[in-house]
């Protein structure tokens, strides 16, 4: 789960950095930095909706969690493809699109980092939060990083 979530981010790093870079934005850049949004996020909603639950005291909570995760950013996904489909054109819309894509792209980072906190602090859930203590992939989402 973790090295999903940080190739996903990995995706969203680059997509924000496009975004930034306003003197550069075109609709042509902006449609395509959402394009890679959409895709990273589909194979992450995809990996996401493919676990298991873990074999632990809190393995149907964490499962709730993942898929409560997955179902959020599908619906977030969808918002970008919304504004794809929109095509904004001019200089202002174009800024405008990737202002709010910008906003997005943080809710979508703090709902992963707030699902992997929740998931290290259920109850029962002590086997997990060592999972996450001890896999190199998950250095980035772990409490307090």
């Amino acid at each position: 789960m973790c090295g999903s979530a940080a190739t996903w981010a990995g995706e969203l790093a680059g997509v924000t950095t496009t975004l930034k870079d306003t003197g550069n934005l075109s609709a042509n850049s902006l449609k395509d930095a959402l394009n890679q949004a959409v895709t990273a996020t589909t194979t992450l909603v995809d990996d996401l909706q493919a676990l298991e639950a873990p074999d632990t005291e809190a393995g149907a909570a964490a499962k709730e969690d993942i898929a409560a995760l997955a179902n959020a950013l599908s619906e977030q996904r969808d918002t970008f493809n919304d504004t794809i489909d929109q095509a904004p054109s001019g200089a202002a819309g174009v800024l405008t699109a990737a202002a709010a894509a910008a906003t997005l792209l943080t809710t979508m980072s703090t709902s992963v980092t707030s699902t992997f906190a929740s998931l290290q602090s259920l109850e029962g859930g002590e086997e997990l939060k060592q999972a996450f203590e001890s896999a190199d992939e998950c250095q980035d989402f772990r409490s307090g990083s």
